[in-house]
C-alpha cells in the first residue's frame, strides 16, 4: 500500500461547507455543560450565542461538475447522518467539546482553557477508536487558536483550528484499482486479438473458451481476475487526499468541485476541456447541452458560450440530486421497499435515492437505476458511477473498552479513581489529564460518563466518503451475473454484451470499455462494487424454486450450469437433456426435464 498525499485525488474536496468567519453570529440556545450537568451561565450562554455560526438551515449536500466525455453534468449529493444534515453533528460535537474546556464559564476560551484542548492528532486517531495514544495537550498553540488576537477563543476559531488541521465533518479519500483492471483486460486483448489491430471482433471471441483455458490454475471452469493477472493477488494501490478538504480538482477522475462564489475558475476549467477548436468559446456542437439551455446561457445571442456565459451553467438547479442517508432512518425519510429473490425479502430502507421533493423536471432521473437498497448506478457518457450509503455506523468510540479500564481501576468500587489507581490500567491513565474535568486528580464516574458521551457522539458525527476508480474493465462487461467469475457461458457470450459498445463492426477497443467509478458514503474508508444491473438470465421458476437436487450436486463449480465434464451420466443422457444443443445443461433445461419425467411417470400411472 502506498500512500500519496495528492490533493489532485480528492473528488469532492473542498465541497463541504466552508468553516463560517468568526463574524458570521447568531444567537445559540444554552445547552447543559458536558460536565457535572450544571446549567450554563448568563455570560457563558451570552458568549456562546454571539460565537455561533450563522445557518438558516445546515447545510446538508455537495455540490460537484462531472465532465463526462459526451458533456458536463451538474450533480448535486445530499448526505444525511441519523436523519440530520451531515454538518449538524459535528457541530454539535464542537460546540460540546468547547464547553467541556470552558471551565470558568464565560463562554471564552482563556488561554490556559484552549491549550489544555487536544491536538488535531490525538482527536483524529481517539474518535476514531484508536487505543493507546496519550492524551496531547495543544500547548505552545494559542496563536494558532486565536486568529484575531483577542487573548480569547471564540466557538468560530476553535472550529477552524480543528478544520486547519484535516478534521472535518465529511473527510474524503480515493482509490485506484485501475492498474489491476488494465493488467486483466491487457491479458485477455494479449491472448484473444489475433490480428493485432487493438480490437476483439466477434469472430476473436469465438476462441476465447479455448484460448483462456490456461489461466484456469484451479481447473473449475471458471476464471477469476486474479487468474487473468500477473501476480495473482489485488495489489490495489489507496491513495489518501488531505482531510481538510484542501485538495484542488481532479480532472483525472473527471470530477471538479463547485464552490460557492468561486465558479469562474470551474468555468474556465470545463470550457476548456470541451473546447475542441480551442477558441475559448463553446459552441452547442461542442457543449452537447440541449438546446433550450444553452440558448439560455448565451445571453448575447452569438451562438458562442464564453466563459462568463457558461459561468450560468453552475448557477442554476442541479441536472441530478441524489441522497445518501447514514446511520438510523426514520421511515418518513426513506422508502421501504421489499426486494424478490426466493422469497419476498424483508423491508428495507432506501438509503440512496434520488432527491427531488420539489417535483421538478429532471429528465436523468429516469437513468438511475436501483441496484438495492443502498446503491444507485447511473451512466455518464462512457462512464458508469455508483453510490452506496453505508447501513451501519462502522466508526464507534471504543466507550465499553474504556468502561472496563475504570471498573479494574476501581478497586474499592465506590465510583472514583485516583491516579495511582489509575496506574493499573495503563490505557486509562494515557487519557487521564482529560478525564479528570475539574482537576481534582481522580476521575469519578460521572466524569468518565460525560467524556465518553461527548466523544462517542464525536465519532458518530464524522463521515467518510470513499471513491474507487476501476477503470476500463473488460473483465466486467463479460461477466453477466457480477459474480466476478467467468463461466463457460458466459465466455461463449461475451460477443451479445461487446457489440453494444463497439462502434463499428471491425470490434471492440479498448476505450470504448466503459469506466468505472464507485462512491460510497459511510464512518470509514470503504471499497464497494457497484455494478450496472442486468436482467437475469434465468427464468422466474428458476428463481423461485432453485434448480433441482440432482444439478446442484453435479454444478460442482455453481455456476448455473452444467458442462460435459461435471455431468455424471452417459454422453447420451446429456444430448437429451441439452435440449438447445449448446453444450451446457441450464437450470431452465433441468427443470424441464424434471417436469417432462414427472408427467411421465403420471401417465404410467394413470393410463387413460
Amino acid at each position: 500500500m502506498r500512500t500519496h498525499w495528492l490533493s489532485g485525488l480528492v473528488l469532492l474536496a473542498g465541497l463541504a461547507p466552508p468553516l463560517l468567519a468568526a463574524d458570521d453570529l447568531s444567537e445559540a440556545k444554552p445547552y447543559d455543560a458536558v460536565s457535572e450537568g450544571k446549567p450554563v451561565s448568563k455570560a457563558q450562554a451570552a458568549n456562546l450565542a454571539e460565537a455561533k455560526p450563522r445557518f438558516v438551515e445546515p447545510i446538508d449536500y455537495l455540490d460537484y461538475v462531472f465532465v463526462a466525455s459526451d458533456r458536463p453534468v451538474l450533480l448535486r449529493l445530499h448526505v444525511r447522518n441519523n436523519g440530520r444534515p451531515y454538518s449538524t453533528a459535528w457541530d454539535d460535537y464542537m460546540q460540546k467539546l468547547y464547553t467541556y474546556l470552558d471551565k470558568n464559564g464565560d463562554g471564552k476560551l482563556d488561554q490556559g482553557e484552549a491549550e489544555r484542548a487536544p491536538t488535531t492528532q490525538f482527536l483524529q486517531f481517539h474518535l476514531q477508536g484508536a487505543i493507546g495514544l496519550p492524551y496531547q495537550a495543544t500547548k505552545g498553540q494559542m496563536a494558532q487558536f486565536d486568529s484575531n488576537k483577542d487573548g480569547k477563543v471564540s466557538l468560530a476559531e476553535f472550529k477552524e483550528f480543528y478544520r486547519r488541521g484535516g478534521m472535518a465533518t465529511l473527510q474524503f479519500s480515493s482509490n485506484s484499482n485501475r492498474a489491476n483492471t488494465d493488467a486483466v483486460t491487457k491479458t485477455i486483448y494479449k491472448r484473444l486479438d489475433s490480428n493485432k489491430d487493438s480490437k476483439l471482433s466477434a469472430e476473436e471471441m469465438t476462441r476465447a473458451e479455448a484460448a483462456l483455458r490456461r489461466f484456469d490454475l484451479d481447473e473449475n471452469e471458471m476464471l477469476t481476475a486474479a487468474e487473468l493477472m500477473p501476480g495473482g493477488e489485488d495489489t490495489n494501490g489507496i491513495y489518501f487526499a488531505p482531510g481538510a478538504g484542501m485538495g484542488g480538482p481532479n480532472a483525472d477522475m473527471g470530477f471538479l468541485e463547485v464552490k460557492p462564489g468561486a465558479v469562474d475558475g470551474v468555468s474556465g476549467q470545463v470550457l476548456a476541456r470541451y473546447d475542441k477548436d480551442k477558441n475559448g468559446k463553446l459552441s452547442l456542437a461542442e457543449s452537447r447541452l440541449d438546446k433550450s439551455l444553452f440558448e439560455k446561457l448565451d445571453t448575447n445571442h452569438d451562438g458562442k458560450l464564453d466563459a462568463k456565459e457558461f459561468a450560468g451553467f453552475f448557477r442554476r438547479d442541479a441536472d441530478l440530486e441524489l441522497i445518501a442517508r447514514i446511520g438510523k432512518i426514520e421511515q418518513k425519510e426513506g422508502a421501504v421497499v421489499g426486494f424478490l429473490r426466493k422469497t419476498v425479502g424483508p423491508l428495507q430502507a432506501l438509503r440512496t435515492e434520488v432527491f427531488n421533493p420539489s417535483k421538478r423536471a429532471m429528465p436523468m432521473a429516469g437513468k438511475v437505476r436501483r441496484v438495492d437498497p443502498a446503491a444507485l448506478a447511473f451512466t455518464l457518457g462512457d462512464a458508469h458511477i455508483g453510490l452506496s450509503a453505508a447501513d451501519q455506523q462502522f466508526a464507534q468510540f471504543p466507550r465499553q473498552f474504556f468502561e472496563q479500564q475504570f471498573r479494574e481501576a476501581d478497586i474499592g468500587k465506590k465510583g472514583v479513581v485516583d491516579r495511582k489507581q489509575a496506574m493499573s490500567a495503563v490505557f486509562l491513565t494515557q487519557i487521564f489529564d482529560f478525564v479528570d474535568h475539574d482537576g481534582d486528580g481522580k476521575v469519578t464516574q460521572k466524569e468518565l460518563n460525560a467524556y465518553l458521551d461527548m466523544h462517542t457522539e464525536g465519532a458518530g458525527s464524522r463521515l467518510q466518503l470513499t471513491i474507487t476508480d476501476e477503470g476500463r474493465s473488460l473483465f466486467e462487461v463479460l461477466d453477466e451475473d457480477n459474480d466476478t467469475r467467468l463461466s463457460l457461458r458466459e465466455l461463449r457470450t461475451a460477443w451479445s454484451r461487446m457489440q453494444p459498445l463497439a462502434k463499428n463492426a471491425s470490434g471492440l477497443s479498448r476505450q470504448e470499455i466503459p469506466r468505472r467509478l464507485d462512491v460510497s458514503v459511510g464512518q470509514a474508508q470503504r471499497r464497494v462494487r457497484v455494478l450496472p444491473g442486468r436482467p437475469a438470465r434465468t427464468t422466474a421458476a428458476v428463481r423461485l424454486k432453485g434448480p433441482p437436487t440432482w444439478f446442484q450436486k453435479m454444478d460442482r463449480n455453481q455456476d448455473g450450469d452444467i458442462s460435459p465434464r461435471e455431468f455424471l451420466g452417459s454422453d447420451e443422457d446429456f444430448r437429451k437433456l441439452d435440449t438447445d444443443g449448446d453444450g451446457l445443461i441450464s437450470t431452465d433445461e433441468a427443470l424441464k426435464f424434471d417436469e417432462r419425467a414427472k408427467n411421465t411417470k403420471s401417465e404410467v400411472r394413470n393410463p387413460k
